[in-house]
């Protein structure tokens, strides 16, 4: 059989998939440069992992939404499933932040308040998501949301990447214990930790440690093992944010607080409710596309897809 795809070189590796710069093919010599996204050769065969890769590319194919990553095509080899992807030509805001330490300097708030603004807004599409099948509201939680799967486009544009462990929501909204307790340990809410029901505000939760970290410039749950981070969000004990950058703006550090409270019935209600309480903040303002399209290079260098975390 004929593949659809022509393989490169691997760009990167996380626990359950490997990414390639692939060329989708197609008559009269069509040729297009995605992100091939394949199951690990160590789970190729296992049927739960296979239906965890297929549940993100059902997930993203539901999903359109310009801060997005989009799925092209799905298919199988050998009996192993495969994600085609938009090609992204940027860097993770890992790297982005990485980059920002070595130099020891930190994001300009313009710039992290656009960044904000992109990961909430990919948040509003997917947590209002209507099933176009059934025509009903079905939110699709992230539960992995971290600087590994944020990027920064070549054009400055912020692209929500991974789904790979969200679910959507059904009639009740909840997950069980062993569904909840996934996604990077530092990055996840004190309800997911503690095994509880997991919502909208969760992701909510984990867009404010990623605020922290990008203001501070310092990991807000950081511990000698995976436990003692998990015991850290358990305490939700959060550092005063003017305390590590004094010159912080008020309404961004307190912005940034109210995701992180403890309670999830005390944060914001909604990404659209909180999307609303960013924009009305007066200073600073949103960086311009010019200065955000240069997050995408590192000293001239241009990462072309992220590395998987």
């Amino acid at each position: 059989m004929t593949r659809a795809y022509e393989m490169h070189e691997l760009i990167g590796r996380g626990g359950m998939a490997e990414v390639y710069r692939a060329n989708l093919l197609g008559p009269s010599g069509f040729s297009k440069v995605v992100a091939l996204k394949k199951i690990h050769p160590f789970y190729a065969n296992d049927r739960h992992f296979q239906e965890l890769f297929l549940n993100e590319a059902r997930l993203l194919a539901k999903l359109s939404h310009p801060n997005i990553v989009q799925v092209l095509q799905v298919g199988f080899d050998d009996d192993s499933p495969y994600l085609i992807l938009e090609w992204i030509e940027g860097r993770t805001l890992k790297q982005i932040l990485e980059n920002t330490l070595l130099g020891k300097r930190l994001l300009p708030e313009p710039v992290i308040r656009s960044i904000m603004k992109g990961i909430l807004s990919a948040l509003v599409a997917a947590h209002e998501f209507e099933d176009p099948e059934t025509g009903r509201t079905a939110p699709i939680i992230h539960r992995d949301l971290s600087p590994h799967n944020v990027m920064i486009d070549k054009n400055g544009m912020v692209k929500v990447l991974d789904f790979g462990v969200a679910k959507i929501l059904g009639g009740k909204g909840d997950f069980t214990k062993s569904e909840a307790f996934k996604g990077k340990f530092p990055y996840m809410s004190p309800e997911m930790v503690l095994g509880e029901q997991v919502s909208e505000r969760s992701d909510l939760f984990s867009l404010g440690i990623i605020c922290f970290e990008m203001l501070t410039g310092s990991r807000l749950f950081r511990g000698n093992s995976d436990f003692e981070c998990l015991e850290l969000i358990k305490k939700g004990s959060i550092p005063e944010i003017s305390s590590l950058r004094p010159s912080v703006s008020e309404a961004l550090a307190g912005f940034t607080m109210k995701l992180l409270r403890k309670n999830p019935m005390e944060r914001m209600p909604s990404a659209k409710v909180a999307l609303k309480e960013l924009a009305a903040i007066k200073r600073p303002k949103y960086a311009s596309p010019a200065k955000m399209a240069r997050l995408a290079t590192i000293n001239g260098f241009r990462q072309s897809y992220p590395l998987l975390g």
